[in-house]
């Protein structure tokens, strides 16, 4: 089997004078940012056809995993954001921008995201009881 050779953070993804220290964390903070952002693309996408949808219900179960996983949703779209502007050039910060797109960092991380994302899901659950 063949396998295309591993694209080291040090030799490529960072500029050589990144701080070693910082850059270690990219592997994980990748890893955390591709959950968050598959929970929540799984509540977003789902909200836009709930309409259309046989079981609108599970909107609302999806919503509550994203509530339930916020506090670490927040810790790590911080993070990768950190880590991007850091070395903002770098195709490193170019894929890490990429995911905190699908995620919707921009909204997800505002001071009003979680309170409101509550009370919609409050109002699915009294609608698809």
């Amino acid at each position: 089997m063949y396998a295309q050779p591993r694209y080291g953070t040090q030799t490529g993804a960072f500029p050589k004078r990144a701080d070693k220290k910082r850059i270690s964390q990219f592997s994980t903070v990748k890893k955390n940012l591709i959950q968050v952002a598959i929970t929540y693309r799984a509540y977003a996408d789902w909200a836009t056809v709930i309409d259309d949808m046989t079981e609108p219900q599970r909107v609302a179960h999806l919503a509550q995993k994203v509530i339930d996983q916020y506090p670490h949703m927040l810790k790590t779209l911080k993070s990768a954001r950190q880590l991007a502007d850091a070395h903002p050039r770098s195709d490193a910060a170019r894929v890490l921008r990429e995911m905190l797109t699908l995620a919707d960092a921009d909204l997800t991380t505002r001071p009003d995201y979680l309170k409101q994302l509550k009370a919609d899901t409050a109002k699915l659950k009294r609608k698809y009881k």
